[in-house]
């Protein structure tokens, strides 16, 4: 079994990245010592560009609102707008 935060880390990027599905990704994530999933979830959010405050949130097994709090304990500005340049710029086109 995994201990240290980097293997979790790892694991969990592996696990987003190969497309495990919704419910396998919920089922590993429980397997992240409670001591640890607030760590794992700030490092795989500062790691990982694809996840999102929300996934981070389910990570560290807290709720939405208290997600910016955690990462700000572990040094990681939460980044409230996660879309790049060119999709606002083409969301911005669609709404014209």
């Amino acid at each position: 079994m995994m201990s240290g935060l980097d293997d979790w880390v790892e694991a969990i990027n592996y696990a987003l990245l190969t497309g495990r599905d919704r419910d396998q990704c919920d089922a590993f994530n429980s397997l992240i010592p409670s001591e640890l999933r607030s760590a794992v979830a700030a490092k795989v959010y500062q790691t990982n560009k694809e996840v999102t405050l929300a996934r981070a949130a389910e990570i560290a097994g807290v709720f939405s609102w208290e997600i910016a709090d955690v990462l700000r304990d572990y040094g990681v500005e939460p980044e409230y707008c996660q879309a790049t340049k060119e999709e606002i710029e083409q969301e911005m086109v669609y709404y014209d």
